[in-house]
């Protein structure tokens, strides 16, 4: 560690360099990891010290010098050897002053502080003129001053660049198993989808019929009723034992509940099969009503009572576009939605009166008059928001703050690279405890 100025000053005595932290890097690792040299002289001392200094340790990229307890500048070992194996320097100097050899090499150093990252610290180490590309980088570390040597920032830099290759390696392999797992579930879903169609379509069909049979035999019940004089006594108590009168008041009731029931099932059956299927390699014109319509309907379950969900749709002509893969993107980010909702809920419940902030979901379309060539498609919600620092990432492949079993960090990534691919743009904008919105614009033609 660094010793004070005024106990650099007041003695000679030279500090042994000690890693200022752990030797294990991350990609957030900064220059006060790094293993600093921390011996200071005063520029009053003898030029032999520094001498001494550099022969009893070899590994010594320089000194800091300090005037009166304060940061003056930095010699390097290079340099300073350089200047030393000059003809009559040994002679000249041992017992002059270290200002007054300092003002011989004296150059601009380059200081960072020590939260500075490793990679931009290279860059700037690079950056320098090529005289001076390999002198060690001074780091503030507070009131206090260390040397950094540059072939240690270097070599740092190269085992991040290490560790980045093998974690975007693993990634990879990470999302190829994860697109051959989704493919997989995409065709799995689209058969079974495919074989529930057929029973569907054979009750959502023939519930109409039955409707039809049930009025007629409901009728002719009726008129028997009607044109019989008397009635047999087994006649009498099997009408008591069916409750005649409440079958004819409630079987219109079961048929309608039947036809609603089998109609959503059909829409169910239906958007699952959309999503699912494979795009052909042309576009198709596509109503983005229906597609937003059928990824709330898949995800239906995942709807809140308490979330209330508001469609403003605008009058739109069908998009031209990739259904499958629209339907990819809606679904990315309406599920991010309700989770923002979900999470949201967990902690104001607004049920209890305890706030008054209601849980929205809120789709948009609308053609502006200013393009009237683009449709905008806005996705919000009312959720917690996203942090500024989590925006700048927000679709970055293999980003996400949620744990690993719950998300792998492609979802709105890919959702970005489709909508480009569309010749579109998709823009966020959040504000944290107010909401997010998602703005898709794409192209009419």
């Amino acid at each position: 560690m660094l010793k004070s100025p005024k106990d650099r000053q007041d003695s000679p005595e030279l500090a042994a360099p000690k890693p200022s932290a752990s030797s294990t890097l991350t990609p957030e690792s900064t220059v006060g990891d790094l293993w600093l040299y921390s011996l200071a002289l005063a520029t009053s001392q003898a030029t032999r010290d520094a001498i001494e200094a550099f022969a009893a340790r070899p590994l010594l990229p320089g000194i800091i010098l300090l005037d009166g307890g304060r940061y003056a500048g930095m010699i390097s070992r290079r340099r300073f050897l350089q200047k030393m194996s000059e003809r009559y320097s040994l002679e000249l100097f041992p017992e002059r002053p270290l200002a007054l050899i300092y003002q011989f090499l004296q150059v601009e150093s380059l200081v960072l502080y020590e939260d500075t990252g490793i990679s931009t610290a290279v860059e700037a180490a690079l950056g320098r003129e090529p005289a001076y590309r390999y002198e060690p980088v001074v780091v503030q570390r507070g009131e206090a001053y260390a040397l950094l040597d540059i072939h240690t920032l270097l070599m740092a830099q190269s085992r991040l660049h290490q560790m980045t290759a093998a974690l975007l390696n693993q990634r990879t392999q990470d999302y190829l198993v994860q697109t051959e797992k989704m493919a997989t579930l995409g065709r799995m879903v689209a058969g079974i989808s495919h074989e529930i169609k057929n029973p569907v379509n054979c009750i959502y069909g023939n519930v109409g019929f039955i409707r039809q049979y049930s009025d007629g035999l409901l009728h002719l019940i009726g008129q028997y009723q009607q044109s019989a004089a008397t009635r047999s006594q087994g006649i009498t108590e099997a009408e008591a034992a069916l409750d005649l009168e409440f079958v004819r008041q409630d079987l219109p009731a079961v048929l309608d509940s039947m036809a609603t029931s089998s109609e959503r099932l059909f829409d169910i059956v239906s958007s699952l099969r959309n999503f699912s299927r494979f795009d052909s390699e042309a576009k198709q014109r596509v109503d983005i009503h229906k597609l937003l319509d059928g990824t709330l309907l898949i995800l239906n379950s995942r709807i809140s009572q308490r979330v209330n969900v508001i469609k403003r749709y605008g009058e739109l002509p069908p998009l031209p576009c990739y259904p499958g893969q629209m339907g990819q993107v809606f679904m990315n980010i309406i599920a991010n939605a309700l989770e923002a909702l979900e999470d949201r809920l967990k902690r104001e419940r607004p049920d209890h009166g305890e706030s008054a902030w209601e849980p929205i979901l809120s789709l948009t379309t609308v053609i502006l008059p200013e393009a009237p060539n683009q449709v905008i498609i806005r996705i919000s919600d009312s959720g917690g928001g996203i942090p500024d620092d989590v925006q700048q990432k927000i679709f970055s492949e293999f980003f996400t703050t949620k744990p690993l079993d719950k998300g792998t960090g492609l979802g709105l990534a890919i959702s970005h690279r489709i909508i480009e691919n569309h010749g579109g743009t998709i823009t966020l904008r959040s504000q944290v405890g107010v909401g997010t919105e998602f703005d898709i614009m794409l192209p009419l033609s």
